[in-house]
């Protein structure tokens, strides 16, 4: 339990660290990235929780440079695309649905107004992808 509190506590620093960095739309330090695939390389199950999360925060910030990343790290981005509706849109508290709808809509809307002008078509693959899985995801409250 202290272990999966520390994660905690570290991922949500993480998440400040990222909303302090950005600049714009450009996230500035890449070793935000490194972190992120760090403790998704060392994830236990709970974890997937945040890290899944904070993957969709991040994109809403800097949707180029997080797509750009996910293409290159395949394996995240499968995991990603497989778990979001458990990992992510499943509201296990009771009271987190508004939270995760904003997510959901924020996330949407930042890939979908992406689409509209992407060049880099391996971008335009993982952002389809996620807009596709996306909008199929219901958020679950589990009682």
């Amino acid at each position: 339990m202290k272990n999966n509190l520390t994660k905690i506590a570290i991922l949500s620093s993480f998440l400040f660290a990222i909303s302090v960095s950005c600049y714009g739309n450009k996230i500035e330090n890449d070793e935000l990235y490194q972190v992120l695939k760090q403790y998704w390389q060392k994830r236990d199950g709970a974890a997937n929780v945040y890290i899944h999360t904070a993957i969709l925060q991040v994109i809403v910030l800097d949707v180029t440079s997080t797509l750009h990343w996910l293409s290159q790290e395949q394996s995240i981005k499968e995991s990603l695309l497989t778990n979001l509706q458990n990992d992510v849109f499943t509201d296990f508290r009771g009271d987190q649905k508004g939270k995760l709808t904003d997510l959901k809509e924020k996330t949407l809307k930042t890939l979908k107004d992406y689409l509209k002008n992407v060049t880099n078509e391996q971008n335009k693959k993982v952002a389809e992808e996620l807009v596709s899985r996306l909008s199929s995801v219901n958020i679950r409250i589990v009682d």
